[in-house]
């Protein structure tokens, strides 16, 4: 914030657009107020804007099931669980990100199941969904996550699930016959 009238690093007339650059990435409080024609200001009375400059695409560096992990991984790297025994799982996702805006979860055929609205922004910022199971039937399921930042920007990846809660089913098999050589 300003500390006294002349704490400036620049100043322009008061007619007209009034052309700002930024010239770093990241984001960085604009403050502004006025000085009349016979001098009189205070800078008390100010106006400020958060200019926010987002160079760098955000990028989703793992995607996993925690909590607990699945009961077993298909060779295509479907996590399978079964919904009755583990009724709920977390879905976390490490990203960077300098101006995060928005998280989403995504399933197939449902579309938006959980948005997170204020993330955080950095590097390797971990986020956990939490995703109910035990509403969901036997079946194989894509989830999506995307990562938006401030400008609009978006980074997605992809994690495979797979449910199934029925125990296989038993079949007969026939006496063989054997023989014995000797």
């Amino acid at each position: 914030e300003p500390t006294s009238n002349f704490d400036t690093t620049a100043s322009g007339p008061a007619k007209g657009p009034m052309n700002v650059a930024m010239n770093r990435e990241g984001q960085q409080w604009l403050y502004l107020w006025l000085v009349d024609n016979r001098g009189n200001v205070d800078f008390r009375n100010y106006s400020k804007v958060l200019l926010r400059r987002d160079i760098a695409d955000p990028q989703i560096t793992n995607l996993k099931f925690n909590n607990p992990n699945a009961s077993y991984v298909d060779g295509d790297g479907r996590n399978w669980y079964d919904q009755t025994v583990t009724g709920n799982v977390t879905v976390q996702i490490t990203y960077t990100e300098t101006q995060a805006d928005s998280v989403v979860l995504e399933q197939n055929g449902v579309g938006t199941i959980s948005v997170e609205t204020d993330p955080a922004s950095g590097s390797n910022v971990v986020l956990n969904f939490s995703l109910q199971l035990s509403d969901m039937t036997d079946g194989r399921y894509t989830l999506t996550v995307k990562v938006f930042d401030v400008a609009g920007k978006m980074d997605s990846s992809i994690i495979l699930l797979g449910l199934d809660s029925k125990p296989p089913e038993s079949t007969k098999i026939g006496r063989a016959s054997c023989r014995e050589r000797v």
